[in-house]
C-alpha cells in the first residue's frame, strides 16, 4: 500500500477486508495516533458536544474585552435602519 497525497495531507485507502476485519465502518468515529514505526487507528465512541456555561465564560473573559462603545448608539442611521 503507498501513502498518497490528499491537498497537504498524507492520505491512505482503507480496504474493505481491513475495515471488516477490525470491526471499523464508514462514518465510525476514529483516534488516530502516532507509534513508532506505525500508525494507529482505533474506533472510539462518538464524542460528546461540549458544553459552555456562560456565567463561567464571561467570568473568565477579561475586562477589556467585556467593555461596550456605546459610541454606535448616538450615529444616526445610515441605510433606512428602523429605530
Amino acid at each position: 500500500m503507498k501513502i498518497s497525497k490528499w491537498g497537504n495531507s498524507a492520505a491512505v485507502r482503507i480496504s474493505s477486508f481491513i475495515t471488516e476485519a477490525s470491526g471499523i465502518s464508514v462514518d465510525d468515529y476514529v483516534e488516530i495516533r502516532p507509534e513508532p514505526g506505525r500508525i494507529v487507528i482505533q474506533k472510539v465512541n462518538k464524542p460528546k458536544k461540549k458544553q459552555y456555561d456562560l456565567a463561567a465564560l464571561i467570568a473568565n473573559t477579561p475586562a477589556s474585552v467585556l467593555q461596550m462603545d456605546d459610541d454606535w448608539n448616538n450615529e444616526a442611521p445610515m441605510h433606512g435602519e428602523l429605530i
